[in-house]
């Protein structure tokens, strides 16, 4: 008999293929167990997501309830959405490999318990700050070789967002800390990177005193070109909503928060285009 890895109690799990699993409100409808339905299981999946699950699998093991004779995905719909999309991918390519999805089995209980479990799931979760999020991306990169695609995946961000997040290694204390205590965004402390400590501080100040803390501000400041007032702003989003073209975010509005991490190259020419419009208007 082979000798356990550790001293010890044993579980025994199950592995499934993820469309054998029952997602509420996706294989039946949300009125047959209301507890364990979240509209959540209707949202778009990420890319990102997906990529990672073709990747690396589901990392994470959902939970399941045994009820009726069904195996109903209590915690973890997306992941099990994200492994059938990553299947439907292999298949499209002709290849054999599939994502199988090890679960955890709990007992059927009180509804209430259930529903609480659902709950629990998102809103019990604490995410990292930007800066702890930038030294864990500056780990990875140095264990694999400074691969920002690989990096980015694990993150579920896009490369321009880690070399974002590493320009923050570069900025000094004080811009640091502003972005840990949210009061300017990663990507406006980034465009200060490229400052002397005594810059940063001055035009961290001047921003902090103007409310100027997204990254379309800072450029303007860091460069010291002219300041753009409310009116061009509204403008912005004005355009970038009629245009439709960035989702469900209009890009000018994630551009006055500073959200600009997903930005493509292409993006910039039109958003040149955009900005000289509505500086015109």
């Amino acid at each position: 008999m082979a000798k356990k890895a550790f001293d010890t109690k044993v579980f025994t799990g199950f592995v499934f293929d993820p469309k054998d699993l029952v997602v509420v409100g996706i294989d039946c409808p949300a009125e047959d167990y209301p507890h364990l339905y979240d509209e959540r299981c209707k949202d778009s999946i990420p890319e990102g997501f997906i990529r990672s699950i073709m990747t690396n699998g589901v990392e994470t093991p959902p939970t399941i309830v045994k009820i009726d004779d069904k195996p109903i995905v209590e915690q973890g719909r997306k992941r099990v959405m994200a492994a059938r999309i990553a299947n439907e991918r292999f298949e499209a390519e002709g290849g054999v490999e599939r994502v199988m999805v090890r679960v955890v089995t709990k007992r059927a209980g009180e509804e209430a318990d259930h529903f609480s479990s659902v709950i629990a799931e998102n809103e019990l979760r604490f995410g990292d700050g930007m800066l702890r999020k930038a030294d864990k991306a500056k780990k990875l990169l140095a264990l694999n070789c400074d691969d920002y695609e690989a990096t980015a995946l694990a993150f579920n961000v896009s490369v321009t967002a880690v070399k974002q997040w590493m320009k923050l290694h570069d900025c000094c204390a004080a811009v640091r800390k502003a972005v840990e205590k949210g009061q300017i965004s990663a990507s406006a402390a980034s465009k200060l990177a490229g400052l002397s400590v005594e810059e940063q501080k001055v035009k961290l100040d001047e921003m902090l005193d103007s409310g100027d803390t997204t990254v379309a501000a800072t450029s303007t400041s860091a460069s010291s070109g002219p300041k753009r007032g409310k009116k061009y702003w509204r403008n912005v989003v004005k355009l970038m909503d009629e245009a439709e073209t960035y989702g469900d975010l209009p890009f000018g509005i994630a551009l006055c928060i500073g959200d600009t991490n997903d930005m493509q190259n292409e993006d910039y020419v039109g958003l040149n285009e955009l900005l000289e419009k509505a500086a015109a208007e």
